[in-house]
């Protein structure tokens, strides 16, 4: 075939032929000239892209006339000259066409433009027309209140925007919203979409004594239902409900898959109405002092948890009060306390006021009980209740004590029986006439009544025998029946119930063996006991040597405490033993925080180790993790666990002593006892975790306790005051 471009010309042609086929001949140069690439020609495929919607973008080589060049493997690079989105890969290649494709991602940002410009390796440059970016389908609402923090029973505004998933607004109207709402402790809906098995289940505080049949509801909506307007939104308003301190999270739900919440709103209390007031017991002994503290609550019986409320004290019936006004601290409450007189029988009420608001409110009736003259005291080393036993042969308690209402003075007495020995642990126990009578929680049989039946009021054991002492443990009791044979029951881990098994014994069951004894105190998990002959013996757990007879062996009958010394008096702690022999002073078993006296904590002893001190002791008492004696002139020592202030010294700041260091205040005692216990845990890892308390009645007659107060323990005004390493008086003492 010809090339149309080749041309033959004969010396025939006429002069108008040759200027045409030299005009040819010009267009075929211009055709086969060499083409030179100057640019990138970019296009979408769509002017327009939703926020987050993906785009294909070709960037095609030409020259400077527009016409595409075909040169592959070009590195084109990609950018967004404003930032208004990304591509999927920064750099693409050109094809065999000359065409480099990316994939560009709109940004999230609506109602701007994106600007696309491409680059190469040799500074060729294109630019693609601006894409308009938009918002996409609702699919969310931003919902907003007109405050997130409302006081109760006020009415906010609650507005809902119609979005897209990017929070871009979308001006739709027409939408029927369902509002529902949701609060820190349940679900349920209040719009046209309800679920009508799920109620509201909202968090409040509730103060002491709350109004009867007081509703603490979420709030309500002024219509289930709103619709948005021209601009996608739809509004009401919400009336706060009842309770206080709740949150709420306020939600808009169209149907149609576009669902939004508020940010938490927590409800205040509303303005002061009254005070409530209570105090630590209606019902002390005459002279004792007694905290009366006020709450302020708003109209709805809400607390009002906030400090600085000034309160004005008044007391009817007499009696004194320690101040006059005061002001609610950070937890909302006010405190005064009131000093009973010396008249058993008389009543008082405290008045709380408050002159700005015109609140106020009145405590409980106070009658006082009669004055206490105490003869001899138990402390609970697994609990936090002390008992003593008044001259008159009442039994008075306090603290916390197993079912019994926990209070922090002396309080009514404990039955109607006389008694002549007590001893008290989560459970108690005393003797009434050679009859053992306990009270308390009863969960594997410890009141030996044989039921499991938990008891207010003492209860006789199930047995016709006749006792002369008796000793609680960790979920057991044990007995000294007048034959000189002990009798246990309760829970019989091992070995605690000395009879050689492991049955759990609802009524009393003896002790294994002939031995006759005449003394026995029960510890944590173990029991120790003096013979007719002056010899120790123990049972029950001896995970830290508390038995004393060598070893780290549980034993289910008494052993022999290794030794040989001859003892007049034993006391068994939660974990490590003390006694009085003819030759000394001895401790065994547990010395985490140097409860054996020898000057050397943490060691474990097997068997009896001599106290470290040159008094003569008279009489010792083992309890949690700590210690207390009695010398001969009537001084008190103490030693171990100091963590609350339990071995009386206000000057000694370490946590522990392992050696005896006097009480101070320079009383003189006749007899004492210790509280409290403890966690020893994994020691090695997390460290062992004790309280204490101590208390003891001096010569005078006097009761005085020091050290832990959390519960009550040591008698005085209120729970909760600070530990005192000081003795402090037991209200209502004559």
């Amino acid at each position: 075939m010809r090339n149309p471009c080749q041309f033959h010309l004969s010396s025939t042609i006429r002069h108008s032929a040759f200027i045409a086929t030299a005009i040819a001949a010009i267009a075929c140069s211009e055709a086969t000239a060499p083409v030179i690439p100057a640019k990138y020609l970019v296009t979408t495929f769509n002017s327009t892209a939703a926020a987050g919607d993906t785009l294909v973008v070709k960037a095609q080589l030409a020259d400077d006339n527009d016409h595409s060049v075909a040169i592959s493997g070009k590195h084109v690079g990609w950018y967004i000259g404003d930032g208004h989105g990304q591509f999927t890969s920064n750099m693409t290649l050109t094809d065999a066409d000359g065409v480099a494709t990316n994939y560009f991602i709109a940004g999230e940002k609506a109602n701007v433009t994106a600007q696309i410009v491409v680059s190469d390796e040799d500074r060729l440059q294109g630019h693609a027309a601006p894409i308009s970016i938009v918002a996409g389908e609702p699919t969310l609402y931003r919902v907003t209140t007109s405050t997130t923090a409302p006081v109760i029973g006020t009415t906010i505004s609650v507005s809902a925007q119609l979005t897209d998933r990017f929070g871009n607004l979308t001006p739709v109207a027409g939408r029927v919203i369902a509002w529902s709402t949701a609060d820190n402790s349940g679900y349920y809906q209040i719009g046209v979409r309800a679920n009508p098995g799920v109620s509201a289940r909202p968090n409040r505080i509730t103060v002491p004594n709350p109004r009867p049949g007081l509703s603490a509801e979420t709030g309500t909506v002024a219509a289930p239902t709103s619709t948005t307007n021209s601009q996608g939104i739809a509004t009401v308003d919400f009336q706060v409900g009842t309770s206080v301190n709740s949150t709420y999270v306020i939600t808009a739900d169209d149907g149609h898959g576009a669902v939004g919440n508020s940010l938490p709103i927590t409800v205040h209390p509303g303005p002061v109405a009254r005070f409530f007031v209570r105090v630590a017991v209606s019902d002390p002994p005459a002279g004792a002092t007694i905290v009366a503290t006020a709450i302020a609550i708003d109209a709805y019986e809400n607390w009002i948890v906030a400090p600085g409320t000034a309160v004005q004290w008044s007391v009817s019936g007499g009696g004194t009060l320690s101040s006059a006004s005061s002001s609610t601290d950070n937890g909302g409450n006010a405190t005064t306390t009131l000093t009973t007189g010396s008249t058993p029988g008389t009543s008082y009420t405290v008045t709380a006021t408050n002159s700005l608001s015109n609140a106020t409110g009145t405590s409980p009736t106070i009658t006082t009980l009669e004055q206490v003259s105490l003869a001899s005291l138990a402390s609970g080393f697994g609990s936090e209740s002390s008992c003593g036993i008044a001259t008159d042969g009442k039994l008075w308690c306090w603290g916390t004590q197993g079912v019994l209402s926990a209070r922090p003075v002396p309080g009514k007495p404990i039955g109607d029986k006389t008694v002549s020995g007590v001893s008290t642990n989560s459970h108690s126990c005393a003797i009434a006439t050679g009859t053992v009578i306990c009270w308390g929680p009863n969960d594997v049989g410890e009141l030996g009544d044989n039921t499991t039946t938990s008891r207010s009021t003492p209860a006789p054991i199930s047995s016709s025998l006749s006792f002369s002492a008796v000793s609680t443990g960790t979920s057991y009791t044990c007995a000294l029946a007048t034959t000189g044979e002990i009798y246990c029951w309760g829970l019989s881990a091992d070995g605690r119930l000395g009879d050689g098994t492991a049955h759990t014994a609802l009524a009393p069951i003896k002790v294994a063996g002939t031995v006759s004894f005449t003394a026995l105190s029960t510890g944590g998990g173990h029991t120790c006991a003096i013979s007719t002959s002056g010899d120790a013996y123990c049972w029950g757990l001896n995970n830290a040597g508390q038995l004393g007879n060598g070893s780290f062996a549980s034993a289910s009958t008494p052993a022999l405490v290794g030794g040989g010394h001859k003892f007049t008096s034993i006391s068994a702690g939660e974990s490590h033993t003390c006694g009085i022999a003819a030759d000394g002073v001895y401790c065994w078993g547990d010395d985490t925080f140097g409860q054996i006296g020898d000057g050397m904590p943490g060691l474990h002893t097997v068997a009896p180790t001599a106290v470290k001190n040159s008094s003569t002791f008279v009489t010792i008492a083992a309890g949690g993790f700590h210690t207390c004696a009695i010398e001969s002139g009537g001084r008190a020592w103490c030693w171990g666990d100091n963590t609350t202030g339990e071995i009386g010294d206000p000057d000694f700041v370490q946590n522990h002593s392992a050696v005896p260091i006097p009480v101070a205040g320079g009383l003189t005692f006749k007899s004492i006892t210790v509280g409290g216990s403890g966690d020893l845990g994994d020691y090695y890892y997390y460290g062992p975790t004790a309280y204490g308390y101590s208390c003891g009645i001096t010569t005078d007659g006097v009761a005085y306790c020091w050290g832990q107060n959390s519960q009550g323990e040591l008698g005085t005004s209120a729970f909760n005051i600070s530990s005192s390493s000081r003795p402090l008086k037991v209200d209502g003492q004559h």
